[in-house]
């Protein structure tokens, strides 16, 4: 009986964890367009203007949001570098 127990409470606690993860939105196209213009379409790190990509600032999943200050143009190689962290 415990061990039925334990799986239900640990079923509940999955379910209420599911239910807090936000929903990822796209970027709206206004908000792109005014980050690559201010980033002059050029890696903000290393200045590369090949595979870019938009990244978060503070990253979505610690609470970033989709705004212009929040988004800079980062080249696949500095983007992965940089990985899920908050350089601020």
């Amino acid at each position: 009986m415990g061990l039925t127990i334990a799986l239900a409470v640990t079923i509940i606690i999955a379910l209420l964890l599911r239910r807090r993860k936000r929903k990822r939105t796209p970027i709206p196209t206004a908000v792109k367009r005014a980050v690559y213009k201010r980033d002059h379409g050029r890696c903000r790190h290393c200045g590369s203007k090949q595979w870019l990509e938009y990244d978060h600032i503070k990253p979505f999943s610690l609470g970033g949001k989709n705004t212009v200050d929040n988004l800079q143009l980062l080249c696949r190689r500095c983007n992965e570098k940089k990985g899920n962290r908050y350089i601020g």
